[in-house]
């Protein structure tokens, strides 16, 4: 298709690949393919698990993808499994952002999560997080986090937009990896 809007609007608007708690097998990949991706107002897509099995993959393929107020792309553990990756390829532009609540990416390990957090990597000719957007791989628990790498042709921060990896728990941040052809600018 030509265009996926995702808006939450005043309902809920989410698509999921989720392993349930207890549950020993590994969760399925969300995969989207279209010439155009919005996500707004909520809306989010996330793979994860809360289980022993693992987390799926989210993979995007795309011309073009839009974050914004609120909408987001999460990979997480809650449990022993290990988390899913997201991995966006955009041939043309992507941009995050953020409005009343912040456009975000991210991978996460959860408090009390053995499973390490997977990686979160961005192919695209143009990324622009504006307005508090954020793209980041956390650790709250025993599991690693995982990596953010981003590789663009331009790169724009502005208005308090993060990119960032930490932890906050046993676990080892993961790194960022920004390979920018063009330009990169924060402000």
């Amino acid at each position: 298709t030509d265009t996926v809007v995702l808006d939450g609007g005043d309902s809920i608007s989410v698509v999921a690949s989720r392993v349930g708690p207890g549950a020993e097998g590994d969760g399925g990949g969300v995969t989207i393919t279209t010439k155009s991706l919005e996500l707004k107002n909520g809306a989010f897509i996330t793979v994860g698990t809360a289980g022993e099995g693992n987390g799926g993959v989210v993979t995007i393929t795309t011309k073009s993808l839009e974050l914004k107020n609120g909408a987001f792309i999460s990979a997480g553990t809650e449990a022993k499994g290990d988390g899913g990756a997201v991995n966006i390829n955009a041939t043309e532009t992507v941009v995050f952002e953020g409005g009343d609540s912040s456009a975000a990416v991210d991978s996460l390990v959860f408090p009390g999560a053995e499973g390490s957090g997977g990686n979160v990597s961005i192919t695209t000719g143009s990324l622009e997080l504006k307005n508090g957007a954020t793209i980041g791989t956390n650790t709250q628990g025993e599991g690693d986090a995982g990596n953010v790498s981003i590789t663009t042709g331009s790169l724009e921060l502005e208005n308090g937009a993060i990119i960032t990896v930490g932890t906050l728990g046993e676990g080892d941040a993961g790194a960022v990896n920004i390979n920018a052809t063009e330009t990169v600018v924060f402000d």
